[in-house]
């Protein structure tokens, strides 16, 4: 269950992201919440607000499809957000994919759920967009060690590039029994 709400927050982080989601006809200018004028393109960083009518391609790392909880996911989302014409569908693409080359060219997923040293390959090579997390519910609730893991520093700006859905350490067994003795 605890699982299911880290990737349905992952899914909600889409929704901040969505801006990237726009058609190429949105070009032009676009009032922000502070009054400021901001170039608004076919793929621009997100500015707090949500678009309506977009639909988010969302690409799984396997585990949710073969667990059997990513369309349940896929369909509780899309009934949150029905009222504003949000809709979360699956990517339909190999968890692999090169993003770095295929996305310029507008093939790639809206969201990616990876582990981060998938995800942040992505930032360090300026492919995708950072998100605003301190706008989050779940923002004071996540470790700031767990945050780290998805900043990029760009031109002496830190960047957060994705969500943390699960923290894990690498652990160590090992038999004692069959250890030298000076070990």
């Amino acid at each position: 269950m605890k699982r299911k709400k880290e990737v349905a927050l992952l899914l909600l982080t889409a929704v901040l992201a969505a801006a990237g989601c726009a058609d190429e006809k949105t070009t032009g200018e676009k009032t922000t919440e502070s009054g400021s004028a901001a170039a608004v393109s076919g793929s621009s960083v997100f500015d707090g607000e949500l678009e309506e009518n977009v639909t988010i391609r969302v690409l799984e790392n396997d585990t949710a499809i073969s667990k059997g909880y990513f369309e349940e996911l896929i369909t509780a989302f899309n009934e949150a957000y029905a009222d504003q014409g949000i809709t979360a569908v699956d990517a339909n693409m190999d968890q692999y994919l090169d993003l770095a080359n295929d996305g310029p060219y507008g093939y790639g997923p809206d969201v990616l759920y990876q582990a981060n040293d998938v995800i942040m390959q992505y930032a360090k090579g300026k492919h995708i967009y950072p998100l605003p997390v301190q706008q989050l519910s779940c923002y004071e609730q996540i470790p700031e060690s767990a945050w780290k893991a998805y900043e990029t520093t760009v031109d002496s700006t830190t960047y957060c590039c994705g969500v943390p859905v699960n923290v894990q350490a690498p652990m160590l067994y090992y038999r004692a029994d069959l250890l030298p003795e000076d070990w």
